[in-house]
């Protein structure tokens, strides 16, 4: 609701009540007062929130960039058939177009198990990062559902992300949840583990390598992703 239309509303009652305005006077006050009541009606269907929230994304020609501060690609690896290790890639970009179309961007030989030697195998053996330095994937979110979110609104979905690892490109789904922060941020997030086949994108040997360089008795060939992606509008 706009100010100057409160005040005229305000204005009208305070006419009625107390000026003891009666037969047509009133009968007009009430009649500007309704239609300034029914443009009110209107705006209010308009997608805003009338507490001054701003809706995440709508009517914005802005691009957005991801957040590597705020945001985390993790993933797990398991050896010796118990084993757990946690993984993250510390090295990551991408953006969020107008459209709605996410992508991000890892640098590989930012892999980091905190474990120095075991980062320079993966990075030799396993992603061989010398010849394939990067990975990427990307997802359509839907933008007529981002541009109704206010901020903490939320929406979650199976989605279709399409995954370019180690020159093999794969398309995965992945139980996701989009919320909207603030007025310029969304975060995007795995609310299950993505499952991945390392012989679904030839990484297989590079296992088997690493399996026998540490002399272990086995590496899974499945590891879990996780990730926290935080894209805010540029220029803001």
């Amino acid at each position: 609701m706009k100010i100057n239309q409160f005040n005229s509303i305000l204005f009208v009652s305070v006419l009625l009540s107390g000026c003891g305005a009666g037969g047509e006077g009133v009968d007009e006050l009430v009649e500007n007062a309704n239609k300034i009541l029914e443009g009110v009606v209107n705006e209010t269907d308009k997608p805003v929130d009338l507490l001054g929230v701003n809706i995440c994304g709508a009517e914005s020609s802005s691009s957005w960039k991801l957040i590597p501060a705020k945001s985390e690609l993790s993933f797990i690896s398991i050896k010796s058939s118990h084993i757990v290790e946690s993984n993250v890639f510390t090295d990551i970009s991408g953006s969020l177009s107008t459209e709605g179309m996410a992508d991000l961007t890892i640098d590989l030989s930012s892999v980091d198990s905190g474990i120095a030697i075991r980062d320079d195998r993966m990075q030799e053996h396993l992603f061989e990062t010398s010849l394939l330095p990067y990975a990427s994937a990307q997802v359509q979110l839907s933008q007529p559902l981002l541009d109704s979110l206010s901020v903490s609104g939320s929406y979650s979905s199976s989605l279709t992300y399409t995954i370019d690892l180690h020159g093999f490109e794969k398309q995965l789904t992945v139980d996701t949840q989009v919320t909207c922060i603030s007025d310029k941020g969304v975060l995007v997030k795995s609310t299950r583990p993505l499952v991945i086949d390392a012989a679904a994108f030839g990484l297989d040997a590079g296992i088997e390598t690493l399996r026998s360089i540490a002399g272990l008795e086995t590496i899974s060939p499945f590891s879990t992703v996780d990730f926290t992606l935080v894209y805010e509008k540029e220029g803001l």
